[in-house]
């Protein structure tokens, strides 16, 4: 937006990584919960679940988290994707062993099943508060497009359309996939 106080311009462009960041953030912690419904609702069995796989996708989720820009709107949505990966990293790595030693007990898998489907509902709530918080801000901060010329309005709007041109891009191409998910993060961080 072309602004001529060096003041606003700046905190647009903070209140722009802050958008940029926290809407990363956002589809990275959407795809990694996506990832997790598809690898456990394809294998109603517990029996025949690829918990490596499940642990290792963890455990990428976990250093992807790291990658992201943190700021203060984001923070707690990379917290809680972290947090949720690694307590699921060790809930297959114990179903796991269990399997395999065959000591199944299906009560013990479900009220651990249990745990991480609660994790993840928590997780979504935290996102839904990060983005709530950050909308929240940017009303205190007093946007308001009568402000602006008609030029700067369409500009605005451009932009947003590309914003979600992007994430909605990024996603479709398989963002959630195992072939094409570099393809996506890069078109998100793009």
């Amino acid at each position: 937006i072309s602004v001529n106080n060096n003041n606003r311009s700046a905190e647009l462009d903070e209140d722009i990584e802050f958008y940029i960041d926290l809407n990363i953030a956002v589809a990275f912690a959407y795809s990694y919960m996506d990832k997790m419904f598809e690898f456990v609702n394809d294998n109603v069995d517990y029996e025949n679940i690829d918990y490596d796989r499940l642990i290792k996708y963890n455990n990428s989720a976990i250093e992807k988290t790291k990658e992201i820009t943190e700021n203060k709107y984001n923070k707690e949505i990379l917290e809680a994707t972290r947090n949720t990966a690694k307590n699921s990293t060790e809930l297959f790595t114990k179903i796991r062993d269990i399997i395999k030693s065959d000591k199944k007990g299906e009560e013990y898998i479900d009220d651990e099943f249990e745990a991480f489907f609660e994790g993840i509902r928590d997780l979504n709530i935290i996102i839904e508060d990060a983005t709530d918080d950050f909308m929240d801000y940017n009303e205190d901060y007093d946007w308001d497009y009568d402000d602006l010329s008609d030029d700067e309005v369409k500009e605005v709007r451009s932009y947003q359309k590309k914003v979600g041109a992007i994430l909605d891009e990024a996603l479709a191409d398989g963002i959630n996939s195992d072939t094409n998910k570099e393809q996506g993060a890069k078109k998100i961080r793009k």
